[in-house]
């Protein structure tokens, strides 16, 4: 496998021992750095590229904690009833997709993911192997509109529930960074 052979080894396999913890010590979220993905749901590249459930399992899986999803509505405004939250790539401002060439045969690809089906990639995976926090940064590409908002909070919600921080760090009452790990 080509990505396996030009890997570094894992110093120690991994094992980490930090000299400076103290397990007396507050720690909060600030303590820590989080492996991240920038556009999670992009397999190849940025721009002209298909979508992928598939690369947001293996993000997740390979160890991430921050996942980027650009949120879209399907159908011709999201204003109707019918226009479902979806996920896609943005180039220049405007939902985009994989082109085939002209001398390309063509190939199936999807234009967009649903984002309730990538939340369920989400809890599926996220705190399978680890409990540690998870973060999601949604760019929420649509005009405001709080009916259409209230569907993607509503689908949020209705997935992932049970894996919010509790109410009482909600409403700006504490800093994001000032959370203690144990809490989150």
């Amino acid at each position: 496998n080509y990505f396996n052979m030009n890997q570094l080894p894992i110093p120690d396999n991994g094992i980490y021992f930090n000299t400076f913890y103290n397990e007396k010590k507050y720690y909060g979220l600030r303590d820590f750095f989080y492996a991240s993905s920038y556009k999670s749901y992009l397999p190849c590249g940025y721009t002209d590229d298909v979508v992928s459930y598939n690369s947001i399992r293996s993000v997740i899986l390979n160890g991430a904690r921050v996942i980027h999803l650009d949120l879209f509505h399907s159908g011709i405004s999201q204003y109707l009833e019918d226009s479902k939250v979806i996920v896609g790539n943005i180039v220049d401002g405007k939902l985009t997709y994989f082109k085939e060439k002209k001398d390309q045969k063509p190939i199936e690809h999807k234009h967009y993911l649903i984002f309730e089906d990538c939340l369920k990639i989400v809890y599926d995976l996220a705190w399978a192997k680890i409990n540690t926090p998870f973060f999601i940064y949604l760019n929420m590409e649509f005009l405001p509109d709080q009916n259409f908002e209230n569907k993607m909070f509503n689908i949020i919600r209705k997935i992932l529930a049970q894996k919010f921080l509790d109410k009482y760090y909600g409403f700006q009452r504490v800093n994001i960074g000032n959370i203690p790990i144990g809490k989150a």
